[in-house]
């Protein structure tokens, strides 16, 4: 995936969060079968920066990336599973 945007007019109503779930527990899946340990983005401002945080994605410490842990994606899939 290179870029995720939702319509302005359709902001705020679960559709990036909705996509990145699906991303997240797919990378989960994935992730655990071929052993990737991290998915890494990099937001074009701090709001989107602020959304990915929502999601559980941690900044570097130095630039502008973000990462989310394998474990952090797992543990995301095991808490709705059981739900």
């Amino acid at each position: 995936m290179v870029y995720l945007a939702v319509r302005q007019d359709q902001q705020r109503q679960g559709i990036g969060s909705a996509i990145m779930v699906k991303v997240i527990l797919d990378f989960a899946d994935y992730g655990e079968q071929i052993g990737l340990p991290l998915l890494i983005l990099t937001p074009l401002n701090s709001k989107v920066a602020a959304f990915y945080e929502s999601l559980g994605f941690e900044r570097y410490r130095r630039g502008v990336g973000m990462f989310l842990p394998l474990q952090t994606a797992i543990d995301m899939r095991e808490g709705l599973v059981g739900r």
